[in-house]
């Protein structure tokens, strides 16, 4: 379960990942926004955030499971958390 929070922390959408932990929300309007990851797979567990190698290291948190803020402007996009 991914979790999508405003600039003040309140969750404003959610949803699950594919069979590649890759997940999107789409139609995001200009602003700061964090993701959090609850209820991974048995066997899963974070790495180190911000690991060395961006394939392996999670962006999130490993006590919390959320990343830092990212902020999107106009036709900003953002595929790395």
């Amino acid at each position: 379960m991914v979790t999508l929070y405003n600039a003040t922390g309140n969750p404003i959408a959610t949803t699950v990942t594919d069979e590649n932990g890759r997940y999107l929300f789409v139609g995001l309007p200009d602003g700061s926004y964090s993701v959090g990851f609850t209820s991974l797979p048995a066997g899963y567990n974070f790495t180190n955030q911000s690991a060395t190698n961006d394939a392996t290291g999670s962006d999130a948190n490993i006590t919390t499971g959320r990343t830092t803020t990212v902020t999107l402007g106009a036709g900003n996009r953002n595929d790395t958390s």
